[in-house]
């Protein structure tokens, strides 16, 4: 598969679930995006690192219509996106969606108590609970002010 030397990586605009990582992949590479999206999905459960991942490609690779812009322009409008799109998605249940979180973490960790998700190594979730909390107490002391 030859690759053209003028293609340039950019998130999808058109395709797109979140963000368009996967489809702006997809198209670059020549792929269907739901094997970009499958595999994303597979290493999250596996290691833990496609989420991470994700967010890293959303922060870095811009948008199909800003590919000539500056990197720290589409960097700063990239992170003002996920800011965007995360008050959309938690909106003003911010409490809800903590404790759906925290709800659905409790079940992982009662799970692998009975075998249950034992592939995963829920030792590594704690840093992710504290930080968590951390976000939720500066959050809740950001809007005393």
């Amino acid at each position: 598969m030859a690759k053209d030397s003028s293609k340039q990586l950019y998130r999808s605009e058109k395709n797109r679930v979140i963000a368009g990582v996967c489809g702006g992949l997809a198209d670059y590479f020549n792929f269907d995006p739901v094997i970009i999206r499958i595999f994303l999905v597979l290493i999250t459960l596996f290691g833990g690192s496609g989420v991470l991942l994700y967010l890293i490609l959303w922060v870095v690779i811009p948008t199909e219509s800003a590919v000539g812009d500056k990197s720290e322009v589409n960097i700063k409008n990239n992170v003002e996106e996920i800011k965007d799109t995360t008050k959309s998605v938690v909106g003003n249940n911010s409490r809800m969606w903590a404790g759906i979180f925290f709800v659905g973490l409790g079940l992982i960790f009662l799970f692998n108590n009975f075998g249950i998700f034992h592939f995963l190594d829920l030792g590594r979730f704690w840093p992710v609970l504290l930080i968590a909390l951390g976000l939720i107490i500066l959050n809740k002391d950001g809007r005393k002010n």
